[in-house]
């Protein structure tokens, strides 16, 4: 099982570890001692050399090549035991009031709720993290210009719950898109996640295949044993499903998902989180959740930036309508006109 290993503080995620092992097949519990790998600028800035290769600091390039090459990974202690602690208490009244669910893909015996950002503060640090944002940008950014939150849910695997079916979470998006990642899924967990609870299994290598699981496949999963703090990510195009619940206690845990930032998003952002309410959140939230223009002119109001229009609060916004291009499509407008003057009739 490929994992990193990180300083279990709050923010930033720093001094990261990687453990470099052969994958383990069905092999679901091995482990491996980590190797230090170089700290990043103090700054958490991009150094000339770091430039050319499109990654802010080692450990962002170790983690996306480990999910451009396996599909998943893991890292360790992501986060310290307070914050875990509060997510657990900001989440706790939600599970115990949300009913099971209904239908053979969410699950009977399995309680999901959406909107963390409105029920939990802590969840939006989670979102925000920027050693997160920088990773979600290293993965999509060769196909959008911004990235945006996909989805926020709870999930509680109840005792009973059979295993999931396997599946890829961007055939949610039909279009061919084989070999391109548009989304990217972190999985958080609040109690333990192992084999025998319902952990999450992940299919190794399967983000390259875009195919169907033959028969003989469908054992050749692994479930990393995770704690609570850990961090558990997957690309979008890898195969996985929530596994059966054989023990007496709930399995608990959150995913946020990212995307590219011209999706459409698979939880209604602007429900989930009305403009009153995320005129409260951070300045990057905002952004993430899809109160920002993606260019070219995607999102607009009024031909405006969403963002100006909810922290000034619509108020008398009688503004001109603005491009919101990029720098490629200015410059061939500008080409366009310097050419053709007959045509543009000056």
């Amino acid at each position: 099982m490929y994992t990193q290993s990180l300083s279990p503080v709050a923010a930033p995620l720093l001094g990261s570890k990687t453990a470099d092992t052969n994958l383990p097949g069905t092999c679901p519990h091995k482990t491996a001692q980590p190797a230090q790998l170089e700290r990043p600028p103090p700054n958490g800035g991009w150094s000339e050399g770091q430039k050319d290769t499109g990654y802010p600091t080692p450990e962002i390039r170790a983690i996306t090549e480990q999910l451009n090459t396996h599909g998943y990974t893991v890292i360790n202690e992501a986060i310290a035991a307070d914050m875990v602690s509060l997510l657990q208490a900001e989440l706790r009244p939600y599970y115990s009031a949300y009913p099971t669910g209904k239908g053979a893909f969410y699950g009977n015996k399995t309680v999901r709720f959406g909107g963390l950002f409105s029920k939990s503060k802590t969840s939006r640090d989670l979102a925000c993290h920027p050693v997160i944002v920088d990773l979600m940008k290293a993965v999509l950014s060769p196909l959008c210009d911004t990235i945006q939150i996909n989805l926020t849910q709870a999930i509680a695997v109840l005792p009973g719950e059979r295993a999931q079916i396997p599946h890829r979470d961007d055939d949610m998006f039909p279009f061919s898109h084989e070999g391109q990642q548009v989304m990217v899924n972190c999985m958080w967990p609040l109690t333990q996640f192992t084999e025998e609870n319902g952990g999450t299994r992940i299919w190794p290598q399967t983000h390259s295949q875009n195919t169907p699981l033959g028969d003989k496949d469908i054992s050749s999963y692994i479930t990393p044993t995770l704690a609570p703090g850990d961090l558990l990510i997957w690309l979008g195009s890898t195969m996985h499903a929530g596994g059966a619940n054989l023990t007496n206690t709930p399995r608990e845990g959150i995913v946020i998902s990212y995307s590219l930032g011209w999706l459409r998003q698979a939880e209604n952002q602007y429900l989930a989180n009305p403009p009153h309410i995320a005129a409260t959140y951070p300045e990057m939230l905002q952004q993430l959740i899809g109160y920002h223009m993606h260019r070219p002119n995607l999102g607009w109001v009024d031909g405006q930036d969403p963002a100006e229009l909810l922290n000034a609060g619509r108020k008398n916004s009688y503004s001109p309508s603005q491009d919101y291009l990029l720098p490629a499509s200015e410059q061939r407008i500008d080409a366009f006109y310097a050419k053709h003057h007959t045509y543009s009739g000056h």
